[in-house]
């Protein structure tokens, strides 16, 4: 669903210009002399919510309710973020060009400022969606099951180059609820993971030895997710979705800190001296949601908590980074880019520099962690339209590919996510993740766009997911999108209350965000193929099939105008994702 939102207080354009500082307000990017600003989440937050008030005194407790809304923070992450913006902006509390301080009271931005169409400085007009509140988003049904994966090596005699392959499979936890983000201690005889079990999301320790012991780390009703290890085995990182926070806690229960405001999928580095995060939160559990959305960027802070610095630039790569995980070195860590279409694993080094691609061009792609050794990297992804596997990628030690992916094991139905490597290599642990998927609808008041009704059910099967529904202009039959665990996507068709299903597409192309032509006699539908994206039109009488225009790079979610001479559309063309049009 889109939803168009109108706020006075907003201007549509999205750039802000004082001096030589140049802000674009909705992919979280700063200039200042045209030089790119590296600035916290919270702390980009802050300046826009000064410069939008400009002239006035902002009480604290206003830009602690607008900035962390009802999330519990004190004074002082309010100080420290107005210290980071005057240290990147050049500016100061004796002589302030920009944020003067009202002692006791709060801050007034005093700097006179427009709004620009067009940055003044080497910045993208692309525009990306603002970053999203923390929230919880499962399609229908997740069923979690930790497993463990024992792996074997065996070496071929006519290859030069080590095998792996699956010894055994052994599930580890039973909950038939949510166990999810597991991850193996340094040791290999705990697991650490996140679970519902509670009613929220808290973070539980199990023994892996038979009839061992499990024990509830926390208890604080916070939802917490995706711990990880020091690596003494003493505490465990993890994310509090509830505060939007990091936190660090006793491994076997105790009283947690926090060590960062903001971010997401922490991870220790191998010498416990520094933590390692996305800034991006946690906005969809579900099997194949993206790790990472724009303009999110890596981070570290050291583990006894202080300043954060960004590790990462918005833009470069292209996408959300997120995903990440330290090669055992600690000298550089991997993570993954993603973007509309177009998702990619790439190594940087922890001083920000190096970037290098390691694996490009997955259709789907998550979790990578390197092998013990530091000459491989797992991942789980899908190449072609296909099932899901876990791959191994060789790299060298600075972090170059070696060769091509090589397939390790088929994922089956079930999506493996989350995966941990021990320590001995030997064992990997993962989410086993299966979803159900169906569509409901709801009556709304035509006078307020409020519902009128409960939500009413309008499939109940087992495939894998039903997404992009789309109402026929006399509002009798929804076009949707339907894929099959291991298959690709087709159009199907169904009467507006659920009944007589009919699948439209049946060929070997995924086929998907279908829409309708003004009359609702043809259908519209995004197809991948080589050169990039087709809208094809297919007639609902005959169901004969055209080309409507081709897009040379990833395009999806299109609409076609009611005359039906305009297509609008997602893509990534040329750097963030922004929305086009085509006649």
């Amino acid at each position: 669903m889109t939803v168009a939102i109108n706020n006075p207080e907003k201007p549509e354009r999205p750039f802000y210009r004082f001096d030589d500082v140049v802000i674009d307000r909705e992919s979280y990017r700063i200039w200042k002399g045209g030089r790119l600003l590296s600035l916290q989440p919270r702390a980009f937050d802050v300046l826009l919510f000064l410069i939008e008030h400009q002239g006035r005194l902002v009480e604290k407790r206003e830009l602690l309710e607008g900035v962390w809304g009802e999330s519990f923070v004190t004074d002082n992450s309010l100080t420290r973020a107005v210290k980071e913006i005057r240290r990147a902006l050049g500016d100061s509390a004796e002589e302030p060009r920009y944020i003067e301080t009202i002692p006791k009271r709060g801050y007034r931005f005093i700097a006179d400022f427009e709004t620009v169409a067009e940055p003044v400085a080497p910045a993208t007009k692309n525009v990306s969606t603002r970053r999203l509140k923390w929230a919880v988003v499962a399609v229908a049904l997740v069923v979690i099951a930790a497993v463990v994966f024992t792996l074997r090596a065996s070496r071929s005699d006519s290859a030069a180059t080590a095998a792996t392959g699956v010894l055994r499979t052994s599930q580890v936890t039973t909950w038939s609820g949510l166990d999810m983000y597991p991850e193996l201690s340094p040791d290999g005889n705990w697991v650490a993971y996140s679970s519902d079990r509670t009613g929220s999301f808290e973070i539980f320790v199990k023994q892996l030895a038979p009839g061992g012991r499990e024990i509830q780390v926390t208890t604080d009703g916070e939802q917490n997710f995706q711990p990880s290890w020091s690596p003494d085995g003493k505490m465990i990182v993890y994310h509090s979705g509830a505060r939007q926070s990091i936190k660090v806690t006793p491994a076997l229960g105790g009283v947690s800190r926090q060590i960062a405001d903001f971010g997401s999928r922490p991870r220790w580095s191998p010498d416990g001296s520094l933590i390692a995060f996305q800034s991006d939160g946690i906005t969809d559990i579900g099997p194949t949601a993206y790790g990472a959305m724009p303009p999110s960027t890596l981070w570290l802070v050291a583990s006894q908590g202080g300043e954060p610095r960004a590790l990462t630039v918005a833009g470069s790569p292209s996408g959300g980074h997120g995903s990440l995980s330290w090669f055992p070195d600690g000298k550089r860590i991997v993570f993954i880019s993603y973007d509309v279409g177009s998702i990619s694993i790439w190594t940087v080094s922890k001083d920000g520099g190096q970037l290098k691609q390691v694996v490009p061009g997955l259709r789907l792609g998550y979790d990578p962690v390197c092998s013990p050794d530091g000459k491989h990297i797992y991942f789980i992804g899908a190449i072609k339209p296909r099932n899901f596997f876990l791959w191994r990628q060789e790299v060298s030690a600075e972090g170059d590919p070696l060769g091509e992916p090589v397939e390790v094991a088929g994922t089956g139905p079930a999506v493996m996510r989350h995966i941990s490597i021990s320590g001995d290599g030997k064992q990997l642990a993962y989410s086993g993740m299966s979803m159900t998927s169906n569509l409901w609808s709801i009556a709304v008041s035509k006078a307020t766009g409020e519902a009128v009704g409960p939500p009413v059910q309008l499939t109940a099967d087992t495939s894998f997911r039903k997404t992009a529904p789309s109402f026929s202009p006399d509002g009798k039959k929804i076009a949707f999108s339907k894929a099959l665990a291991g298959s690709k996507s087709d159009v199907w068709l169904i009467d507006a209350d659920g009944k007589n299903p009919v699948q439209m597409t049946s060929d070997i192309r995924t086929d998907h965000s279908p829409c309708w032509f003004p009359g609702g006699e043809s259908l519209g539908f995004m197809t991948y193929n080589e050169r990039g994206s087709t809208m094809l039109r297919l007639s609902l009488e005959g169901r004969a099939e055209r080309a409507v225009f081709e897009w040379g790079a990833e395009a999806a979610f299109a609409r076609i105008s009611p005359d039906g001479r305009r297509i609008a559309f997602h893509s990534s063309r040329g750097g963030p994702v922004n929305i086009w049009t085509a006649s």
